[in-house]
């Protein structure tokens, strides 16, 4: 597709491919993937089994779900709702809207970009290491982070360490700060911050 306009397009089982499109774009397949590439707006992407790769998008918010493979995003401006049942939740070059909520039921969790609009920030998964990289500018903080099983490593300028245990650490960038829950069912957590 190459186009102007609002795009909804389903399909039962086969992958869906949008590139360079103009206008907000649902995309939904029992069974399959999903790539959508270049749109100037919106997206929603949800495949029953399948893998979903965003990249070079430019708008407000991105919803992807997957009951069973890897959401790979790059290059997305907005917010992000990204859920798969199984699999590896992924972002570079990104540059967060208000919230950024990511849950794998068993996948690692890999996002990497500007943080200076966030707003509300959830990091999950049930089996897998989460790494954040926080790039430009580092916004006002407060985190709480848990791992059952795993280690917790935290390397942000700055930063006041309010409760630190062995599984769990409460700490904070700045005041008042966007409220930042990552967590790990057996895993690692980092957290760091790159110019």
């Amino acid at each position: 597709d190459s186009g102007i306009g609002d795009l909804e397009l389903g399909t039962l089982s086969g992958d869906i491919l949008v590139t360079e499109h103009e206008g907000n774009v649902g995309a939904d397949t029992g069974s399959g993937d999903i790539e959508i590439a270049g749109v100037q707006g919106n997206v929603w992407a949800d495949t029953g089994s399948g893998d979903v790769f965003v990249s070079d998008m430019d708008g407000t918010s991105l919803t992807a779900d997957t009951g069973s493979g890897n959401i790979e995003l790059e290059n997305v401006s907005g917010s992000v709702l990204a859920d798969t049942g199984s699999g590896d939740v992924s972002g570079s070059d990104m540059s967060f809207g208000a919230r950024l909520v990511c849950d794998t039921g068993s996948g690692d969790v890999d996002m990497s970009g500007d943080l200076s609009r966030i707003e509300e920030m959830i990091l999950s998964t049930g089996s897998g290491d989460i790494d954040l990289e926080l790039l430009a500018t580092i916004p006002a903080l407060y985190l709480r982070i848990n791992t059952s099983s795993g280690s917790i490593d935290v390397d942000l300028p700055d930063l006041v360490i309010d409760r630190s245990e062995r599984k769990h650490m409460e700490a904070r960038v700045g005041e008042a700060g966007a409220k930042a829950n990552i967590k790990t069912g057996s895993g690692n957590i980092r957290v760091s911050a790159r110019d």
